[in-house]
């Protein structure tokens, strides 16, 4: 991986205090959590950074050193110092973020992320419709079925077989999850 866990782990933790002239590992998360502060487009785009940060430092406490809970204590950290509420993610960040809740078996907050996505999915999508960014229906599919919001999944299903109505593969998971419904059990990914 691509990082220094080290430094890495020490600007993320650290927010230093006054002012140094010798160089100091921290960053300085000052107003990111308050949500009476309007950020700029440049603003929300360096939180995306720190976010970025904040996930390879998640994924290398899972992937490289297999500490679960160091994982999920990044992820908290990001949580603490850059909160949805006041600097919003962009869907493909949640996504990837759900996924991660998920796979570190956080269940409270992958359902809480999945709620939170779907009016960012919903206001993504009515910009473009299927043709603009067909992954997007992919991905919002897969967090209903991880979420076993099977009505949704459906919902969404039936809507995209309007535009490709000669895919078998759409007509079958139409089916698998309409049987899952019956059963109200997870359904096998594609």
């Amino acid at each position: 991986m691509g990082i220094d866990p080290v430094v890495l782990r020490a600007n993320l933790y650290n927010e230093p205090k006054g002012y140094s002239r010798t160089p100091r590992y921290g960053y300085i998360f000052r107003s990111a959590a308050d949500t009476t502060i309007v950020l700029d487009e440049n603003e929300v785009r360096m939180m995306s950074a720190f976010r970025t940060a904040f996930r390879a430092l998640s994924v290398y406490d899972s992937d490289v050193l297999r500490d679960m809970k160091m994982s999920g204590e990044a992820l908290e950290r990001m949580e603490q110092v850059l909160p949805w509420k006041s600097v919003p993610m962009l869907f493909a960040e949640g996504y990837d973020f759900a996924l991660m809740y998920y796979s570190l078996n956080r269940q409270d907050r992958f359902h809480a992320l999945v709620e939170r996505l779907k009016p960012v999915f919903a206001a993504d999508t009515a910009r473009g419709g299927v043709a603009q960014n067909p992954y997007i229906y992919g991905q919002m599919l897969e967090l209903y079925d991880m979420s076993k919001q099977y009505p949704e999944e459906l919902d969404l299903l039936e809507y995209v077989s309007k535009f490709r109505p000669d895919d078998p593969s759409i007509r079958s998971r139409i089916d698998t999850v309409k049987a899952a419904m019956k059963r109200n059990e997870a359904v096998p990914a594609n």
